[in-house]
């Protein structure tokens, strides 16, 4: 199961935090620089819904921890990925209906990625509590996943959980810009993801359900 978490965003222009173009590396931002996605959608009916992400790059935070450095990846309206222990990666939820009795299924019709080495992502921690004299949240690394010679998340876009409101099924939708091998230290970035979640099965159309219903 996937989580989301999350994180306040290091705002540009206050911090003094590199930029990560994904297709053109670390440099120092300016004021014309960006890591604001942008977005683009095609509703198919009732057979698929499509959604697009195009993806300048992204605000890097370093912070070291017992002795090691690591990095945060910031992408103005993303949270973060919230399993603990994990890479705390970039993450953002949408939310598709569909047709009552459909299942979903991804399709990625498009991806573009660039890969650089060197980085050691922050894992996400348990949240701290919202009381005065807490300790902070404690430091934890899940081994089976920093240990793993494998790119974290496997997937890109994954449906996470699928709720129903009035009888429609909802599709939580995670999208996940950044890839992250903890052995080798390489990050993986899309420049862009373009994706159909398509409608499998179903009784009715989303026309009855509008007749159906009242608000």
């Amino acid at each position: 199961m996937a989580f989301l978490f999350t994180t306040s965003y290091f705002a540009i222009g206050q911090q003094i935090n590199p930029y990560l173009s994904f297709d053109n590396g670390i440099q120092q931002f300016t004021d014309h620089m960006s890591t604001l996605p942008a977005r683009e959608t095609d509703n198919g009916g009732e057979e698929f819904y499509k959604i697009g992400f195009t993806f300048p790059g992204a605000a890097v935070a370093n912070t070291t921890v017992n002795g090691t450095g690591y990095q945060y990846l910031h992408i103005e309206g993303f949270a973060k990925m919230g399993q603990i222990g994990a890479p705390a990666l970039p993450a953002h939820n949408e939310v598709i209906a569909m047709p009552p009795g459909a299942t979903a299924q991804i399709s990625i019709v498009n991806s573009t990625y660039y890969e650089y080495n060197g980085y050691m992502i922050h894992p996400t921690l348990e949240p701290a509590r919202d009381t005065y004299g807490s300790p902070e949240p404690e430091f934890w690394i899940d081994e089976n996943i920093y240990n793993k010679n494998d790119f974290f998340p496997k997937d890109i876009v994954e449906v996470t959980n699928v709720m129903l409101l009035r009888g429609i099924p909802l599709a939580v939708t995670q999208i996940r810009p950044v890839q992250f091998n903890p052995v080798t230290g390489k990050i993986r970035v899309y420049t862009h993801i373009e994706f159909r979640l398509e409608y499998k099965g179903g009784n009715a159309s989303f026309s009855t359900i509008a007749d159906g219903n009242s608000l």
